[in-house]
């Protein structure tokens, strides 16, 4: 083949290879927006599918939404019910407390009000005539004296010694420790008593029998030496009810005492037998007994905690 043919074909044959790799770059552009295309469209998928499940997840939301709403209606329906119970229950309720307000008001006043019995023993040497002295830890006290005329008891039973030949002269004071409106120097009388005093010979278990009153007395254990004393003449002067409360064997105590004046009842206060006092026959071991009721008497038809 001469040069000159030579030189032809290869100026024939550039274009094409020109060509060809300009097909093969359009083709690898072509190839590599292909597969960024199917990248794109799987990222799409996946987007989708997670939109779905978001959108899936607010209708249930939605839905649960609006069964919580249903309840928050049907809740409101039943307190708007409630709302008239509630308010009357609080009317209820206010009428209750003044109730007990009134109640506690009556309660207080009452504890304001009660009212105790106290009697003592006092002695002195028999026919000395001297000054009467409170018989050391003697004493005894009733419960609450009621306001409607039903009494309050002190019984007892007490060793007493006579240390004297001329023996020793014993006497009860009685006293009513109150915080009551009455009892005052005039008008309505703190209350009412009336007691029995006596003695016997003391009989000691476990000891040999002892005479009182001295070797020879004759006065043997368990022999009575005091003769009970009281209670007080029947009298009716109690107050404004006297003719329904009729002759009683009482006496009336005038003036209360303080209702913690633990120092009445004193000697110069009422003696409840109505001036009886007992005489224990020289030396010797005694038993001193004494019962003593307690009263306070309606002045009125509807008594109450400060009659």
């Amino acid at each position: 083949m001469t040069l000159v043919a030579s030189l032809l074909l290869v100026l024939a044959a550039g274009p094409a290879m020109a060509q060809g790799r300009q097909n093969r770059a359009l083709d690898k552009r072509q190839n590599t927006a292909i597969k960024k295309n199917q990248r794109n469209i799987k990222q799409v998928r996946r987007t989708v599918r997670n939109v779905r499940t978001v959108l899936n997840a607010v209708g249930a939301t939605v839905g649960t939404v609006r069964g919580d709403v249903t309840e928050t209606r049907a809740a409101l329906k039943a307190v708007q019910d409630l709302v008239p119970v509630f308010g009357k229950a609080l009317t209820d309720l206010s009428a209750g407390l003044t109730t007990v307000g009134g109640g506690l008001q009556r309660l207080g006043s009452a504890f304001g009000s009660v009212e105790y019995g106290a009697v003592r023993l006092f002695g002195r040497t028999a026919g000395s005539g001297a000054e009467f002295r409170a018989v050391e830890g003697i004493s005894a006290n009733s419960s609450d004296i009621l306001d409607d005329g039903n009494g309050a008891l002190v019984t007892a039973t007490v060793p007493v010694q006579s240390m004297t030949d001329p023996g020793r002269e014993l006497t009860l004071r009685a006293a009513i420790r109150s915080a009551e409106s009455d009892g005052g120097a005039t008008g309505d009388p703190a209350g009412q008593v009336g007691a029995i005093l006596y003695a016997k010979c003391a009989s000691i278990p476990g000891v040999p029998a002892t005479e009182c009153g001295g070797s020879g007395s004759g006065i043997d254990p368990g022999q009575i030496v005091c003769a009970p004393q009281g209670p007080p003449p029947p009298q009716s002067n109690f107050g404004p009810l006297s003719e329904q409360i009729g002759s009683q064997p009482l006496i009336n105590i005038q003036q209360k005492a303080p209702r913690s004046g633990f120092q009445n009842p004193t000697k110069d206060d009422p003696n409840p037998t109505g001036g009886g006092n007992c005489t224990l026959p020289g030396t010797g071991l005694y038993e001193v007994t004494f019962d003593v009721q307690f009263f306070d008497f309606p002045t009125s038809t509807t008594p109450g905690p400060t009659d």
